[in-house]
């Protein structure tokens, strides 16, 4: 709380760029190609702080098009580099310079996938209940955090995530056919769910 309130200010030094700030988590967006940091430079050495450079990574966004003609892209404070990177994790989403959002799915069937694969492991140790509670519980806070953010994630990473879905309801009903152990559970799909939340 110390630390956020030492920096609350930080917003009101920073020009030509929006500034989103959460707990000791900080990003600068800038929609042009003029990107100085000369302003935070001095609030940070008038604030005696310093910027930690190995942790601090730089993202240019657009189609695939315009980044292929970004050749030169540099950003330095203080005489340091800024790494660029293609994939950026902030708040638990996983940004890609193209917004495909596909490593993002990938990564929630990545983590969401094992965990139906333990519901998989204990089911026979279970009720039809308590498997649904499990589901709930640990699998579907995954596959919905923060959808509202990527629900535009495509076709094919929404197939996926359905595919997934499908194949945790057969596992907690027991039942081989997708359509019937979803009509039995009664989950909706996930596109739906995602919409609602939007």
């Amino acid at each position: 709380m110390l630390f956020v309130m030492y920096v609350n200010d930080l917003a009101n030094v920073v020009r030509n760029c929006s500034i989103l700030m959460y707990a000791d988590d900080t990003v600068l967006f800038f929609a042009n190609p003029d990107i100085s940091l000369s302003l935070m430079e001095t609030w940070l050495r008038n604030n005696c702080l310093f910027l930690n450079t190995s942790i601090t990574e730089s993202m240019v966004f657009g189609s695939h098009a315009r980044l292929a003609r970004v050749c030169e892209f540099n950003i330095t404070i203080n005489g340091c580099a800024i790494e660029r990177v293609t994939e950026f994790r902030y708040l638990g989403i996983l940004f890609d310079e193209c917004i495909t959002w596909k490593s993002h799915v990938e990564s929630i069937l990545s983590k969401a996938g094992k965990r139906v694969g333990m519901l998989g492991r204990i089911r026979n140790d279970l009720t039809p209940y308590c498997a649904n509670i499990v589901y709930v519980s640990f699998v579907r806070p995954i596959l919905e955090y923060c959808d509202t953010v990527w629900n535009c994630c495509g076709s094919q990473n929404a197939k996926n995530l359905e595919k997934l879905l499908r194949r945790a309801a057969r596992i907690v009903t027991r039942i081989s056919d997708c359509d019937g152990a979803m009509e039995m559970m009664k989950w909706p799909p996930l596109q739906s769910r995602r919409d609602k939340n939007v």
